[in-house]
């Protein structure tokens, strides 16, 4: 799931609908820790702290500990918050999230899913035009050929393919190529 954060992060939202239904409370609390590591990944600190105060907040209100597997990875991401905010921007979103009841809480992190700026690496790391000039690629298309279809520059299309390769760590054409393919990318 590490490769796809925006899928695992539908699949932890719709995991956590299921448990706010069904009263699944110290699920609830593990969903919120990753929700909040996702959204840490996805440098959305403000909503990582939100998350993990929310999680603290409900264990200590049905007097639930963090399991032992989890709390060394948990401290970690949560330094890594406090590092990134510093001390007082932290404690504010800290003590703002922890505050707030959990049906609200649970509300306000269902709607901040759109908040997260775009991941630096992976398939959803690429942009529009970067999609689009994958998927020529993999219909085998050359750099003169994908500039002419999209009207753009010849280095601007070298340009944008310098990024897809560093995005998904791919060395050549046909490993992206096949990558596309497999991913239904190709345009006909």
């Amino acid at each position: 799931m590490r490769g796809e954060p925006a899928q695992a992060e539908d699949l932890f939202h719709a995991a956590l609908g299921r448990q706010v239904r069904h009263g699944l409370r110290p699920g609830i609390a593990a969903t919120l820790d990753a929700l909040g590591a996702l959204a840490l990944d996805a440098e959305s600190t403000a909503e990582a702290v939100r998350c993990f105060a929310a999680a603290d907040a409900l264990r200590s209100a049905i007097g639930l500990a963090t399991r032992p597997v989890e709390a060394a990875p948990r401290a970690l991401h949560v330094e890594l918050a406090r590092g990134v905010l510093g001390d007082e921007a932290f404690q504010d979103h800290w003590d703002e999230a922890a505050n707030l009841p959990l049906g609200d809480m649970i509300e306000y992190i269902s709607r901040a899913r759109g908040e997260r700026k775009r991941p630096t690496v992976g398939w959803s790391s690429l942009t529009p035009t970067e999609l689009r000039i994958v998927a020529l690629v993999a219909t085998g298309l050359t750099n003169p050929q994908i500039a002419e279809r999209m009207f753009i520059a010849r280095g601007t299309v070298k340009v944008h393919l310098g990024h897809v390769f560093a995005k998904l760590g791919v060395s050549t054409r046909a490993e992206l190529a096949g990558q596309a393919t497999k991913r239904g990318l190709a345009e006909n």
